[in-house]
Protein backbone atom coordinates (compact mmCIF):
# COMPACT_ATOMS: atom_id res chain seq x y z
CA UNK A 1 0.00 0.00 0.00
CA UNK A 2 0.99 3.62 -1.19
CA UNK A 3 1.79 5.57 2.35
CA UNK A 4 -0.73 8.44 0.68
CA UNK A 5 -3.42 5.87 0.45
CA UNK A 6 -2.74 4.16 4.19
CA UNK A 7 -3.17 8.16 5.46
CA UNK A 8 -6.30 8.65 3.56
CA UNK A 9 -8.16 5.63 4.28
CA UNK A 10 -7.36 5.63 7.84
CA UNK A 11 -8.44 9.69 8.02
CA UNK A 12 -4.36 10.27 9.49
CA UNK A 13 -3.36 13.88 8.91
CA UNK A 14 0.08 14.23 7.35
CA UNK A 15 1.67 16.22 10.14
CA UNK A 16 -0.08 14.12 12.73
CA UNK A 17 1.87 10.88 11.02
CA UNK A 18 5.32 13.30 10.68
CA UNK A 19 5.25 13.27 14.46
CA UNK A 20 4.39 9.88 15.05
CA UNK A 21 7.47 8.88 12.94
CA UNK A 22 9.70 11.87 13.68
CA UNK A 23 10.11 12.89 10.55
CA UNK A 24 10.13 16.60 9.13
CA UNK A 25 6.58 17.13 7.74
CA UNK A 26 7.57 18.25 4.09
CA UNK A 27 9.99 14.97 4.46
CA UNK A 28 7.07 13.09 5.07
CA UNK A 29 4.98 15.29 2.22
CA UNK A 30 7.89 13.76 -0.22
CA UNK A 31 6.97 10.30 0.25
CA UNK A 32 3.75 10.59 0.19
CA UNK A 33 3.62 12.47 -2.99
CA UNK A 34 5.96 10.64 -4.89
CA UNK A 35 8.84 13.41 -5.26
CA UNK A 36 11.54 11.41 -3.27
CA UNK A 37 11.64 7.92 -1.62
CA UNK A 38 12.45 7.21 1.90
CA UNK A 39 15.81 5.72 2.68
CA UNK A 40 16.30 2.24 4.08
CA UNK A 41 16.01 3.29 7.69
CA UNK A 42 12.87 5.66 7.42
CA UNK A 43 11.52 2.56 5.68
CA UNK A 44 11.55 0.24 8.33
CA UNK A 45 10.22 3.14 10.69
CA UNK A 46 6.49 3.50 8.58
CA UNK A 47 6.73 -0.27 8.15
CA UNK A 48 6.80 -0.43 12.04
CA UNK A 49 4.37 2.53 12.30
CA UNK A 50 1.89 1.65 9.85
CA UNK A 51 1.93 -1.73 11.38
CA UNK A 52 3.35 -3.74 7.93
CA UNK A 53 0.31 -1.69 5.93
CA UNK A 54 2.86 0.29 4.03
CA UNK A 55 5.62 -2.33 3.23
CA UNK A 56 9.42 -2.56 2.24
CA UNK A 57 7.95 -3.81 -1.57
CA UNK A 58 6.06 -1.06 -1.72
CA UNK A 59 8.23 1.49 -1.99
CA UNK A 60 10.56 -1.31 -4.52
CA UNK A 61 8.21 -0.20 -7.29
CA UNK A 62 8.43 2.95 -9.88
CA UNK A 63 5.12 4.27 -9.22
CA UNK A 64 5.34 3.40 -5.44
CA UNK A 65 5.31 6.03 -2.85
Amino acid sequence: MRLAAYLKTRDIRLTAFAKKISRPVPTVHQWATNKRRPCLEDIVVIEKATNGAVRFRDWLRDDAA
